[in-house]
């Protein structure tokens, strides 16, 4: 008898979202399905963050929020210091959303011409910037202020990336 859950056991069930067992969700995994063509079987594909996009206009602007959700303690942190800037830093990397490296890209450089929001979104209390750059080659970082994006003059390139060990 086989004692492997149903989503273990199928030759055809693809799943995302909360389909997906929750050790897995834990893991970043957002879609799983078995390998069609595998030359044996229990083979699966698995596809984590990033590498997708949601085709949303100012996607920047919402993923901010997302990442400042999801990262709560973040504004609780910044709201407990009274005085100074509440500056939040974000580093979008490979496994985050495309239309947000993909925005990331250098103007100067960039095959299709990169526009910043027209505003920056509400910030959560205690958040009185937010600077997000990527962790990629070739992109730049950008900062919110006073409700409007800009650009700053910066350029993740190989040294960074090498450095960093990224």
């Amino acid at each position: 008898m086989d004692d492997r859950p149903d989503w273990a056991r199928s030759t055809s069930l693809q799943m995302d979202s909360n389909e997906i067992p929750r050790p897995l969700r834990r893991l970043g995994v957002y879609f799983m399905s078995p390998l069609f063509d595998a030359p044996g079987p229990g083979q699966i594909v698995l596809a984590g963050e990033g590498w997708g996009n949601s085709g949303e206009i100012d996607r920047l602007n919402s993923w901010v929020l997302e990442v400042l959700d999801r990262e709560a303690d973040v504004p609780a942190k910044l709201r407990a210091f009274p005085r100074g800037h509440g500056d939040a830093f974000i580093w979008a990397t490979v496994a985050s959303d495309l239309d947000v490296t993909g925005l990331l890209t250098d103007p100067d450089v960039a095959v299709v011409q990169r526009t910043l929001p027209a505003r920056a979104p509400e910030l959560p209390e205690g958040v009185d910037r937010v600077w997000v750059a990527s962790t990629l080659v070739g992109c730049r970082a950008i900062v919110s202020e006073a409700g409007r994006w800009r650009w700053v003059d910066w350029v993740t390139d190989v040294e960074f990336e090498a450095d960093e060990g990224v």
